[in-house]
């Protein structure tokens, strides 16, 4: 250290002090020494870049920030200035402008897996396009990158486009890799559910979680979801309010527990209350109103169902599901109006083209009002969008008396 001091009179010498203090823990000595390295040679991008680097490490985000910015100003083809910004607008939250600057650096770094390896992992976390995920991954691998979360990173990826094979032979590489770390046994068990497969394991994997102590939210809902799957439903709901107990600041055991209730066909007014607590947290989605309108409808509350799903829908202006679900109540009910379920599908073919079953939908809709010239249209519209094969036959057997 003191022979590094005593050379830190230029640029390099700084530098070499900067990476000497890090070495031996002085962070704020470090990041000093390459100011002054800065300093001494201003329009230096590569100086410039190191200290952005410093300020990253540290944690200082602003500071950071400007750093790379200020490498990019002197040379906008710095790879590193670019996995810089990107890191920085990640961990900021800006997960497109992340994945907009993890591209430019992968772009200007051919041959190296880090900045895809990155790219991948952001586009993930930001529920980017899953194929371009893949590739980028596929990348970082065959350039030497590698461990049990960039598998388990494609594994998700794979699972976005259902090829849940796939997606599972992952995952259970990354469990191989770090057999005994308790966030990659959590995720391997979650995939062996996810991708139809071993849920007995899984059940095994997550118990063993939960019962060392200090398990994370996802291991003890997850069990619940095990044993519900393996048809154990009192040791699943038991489980989830277990969670619940053990994470009140939390609306997804909740959550959970309601989609649970719901999906057994169990007590519809404990699942009202379940999803109704999840709802009171800030920034609950959509699927929790649907849900919920769901509770509402298996304790005949029609009513009160549908004005969740208005809510949702108006709460969600870019999504189909809740107009959807709104529209099939509607058709469900024996005073449902058919102008109100007709608007509701329009809607959902208008926020997501191509949804074959809203084509379907209308095309009920115009059945019952005797349109049958536009009930045929709109049936041949939905059947050439590939819609869901049962709701296609019991259109089909309305419109035209045959099932297949």
């Amino acid at each position: 250290m003191a022979e590094a001091e005593a050379v830190a009179t230029d640029a390099r010498g700084w530098l070499h002090l900067a990476h000497a203090r890090w070495a031996a823990g002085d962070r704020p000595g470090a990041r000093e020494a390459a100011a002054e390295a800065v300093a001494s040679s201003p329009d230096n991008a590569e100086l410039v870049l190191t200290l952005a680097h410093f300020d990253l490490n540290i944690g200082d985000l602003v500071r950071a920030g400007e750093g790379f910015r200020a490498a990019l100003a002197l040379d906008a083809t710095l790879a590193g200035a670019w996995s810089g910004a990107a890191e920085v607008a990640f961990l900021a939250g800006s997960v497109d402008t992340a994945v907009e600057a993890a591209r430019r650096a992968v772009a200007l770094s051919p041959g190296e897996g880090r900045p895809a390896l990155r790219l991948g992992q952001f586009l993930i976390a930001g529920g980017g396009d899953p194929v371009e995920a893949e590739a980028a991954l596929r990348a970082a691998f065959s350039f030497g990158e590698g461990g049990a979360h960039p598998h388990l990173t494609l594994a998700e990826a794979l699972l976005r486009q259902d090829r849940r094979a796939e997606a599972l032979a992952e995952a259970m590489r990354a469990h191989e890799e770090a057999p005994e770390d308790a966030g990659i046994r959590q995720r391997h068990a979650e995939f062996q559910i996810a991708c139809g497969g071993d849920v007995a394991l899984a059940e095994r994997e997550l118990r063993a979680l939960v019962e060392a102590g200090g398990a994370s939210i996802g291991a003890m809902a997850g069990l619940g979801d095990a044993l519900w799957r393996l048809g154990r439903d009192a040791e699943a709901i038991a489980a989830l309010e277990a969670t619940i107990e053990a994470f009140p600041e939390m609306g997804f055991p909740h959550e959970r527990l309601g989609h649970l209730l719901v999906a057994m066909g169990g007590d519809a007014v404990r699942a009202e209350a379940a999803f109704r607590a999840a709802i009171a947290f800030p920034g609950a989605p959509e699927h929790l109103f649907i849900g919920l309108a769901e509770a509402l409808k298996r304790q005949d509350r029609a009513g009160d169902a549908y004005q969740v799903l208005q809510e949702a829908a108006a709460l969600f202006p870019h999504s189909y599901a809740a107009p959807w679900t709104l529209g099939l109540l509607i058709l469900e009910a024996d005073d449902g109006v058919l102008a109100e379920a007709e608007a509701c599908f329009i809607q959902v073919m208008a926020r997501r083209p191509g949804h074959g079953d809203a084509h379907l939908g209308l095309a009920e809709v115009y059945r019952r009002q005797k349109r049958i010239k536009d009930a045929v249209a709109e049936f041949r519209s939905g059947a050439a969008l590939g819609p869901t094969p049962g709701l296609l036959r019991v259109i089909r057997f309305r419109l035209y008396g045959v099932m297949d």
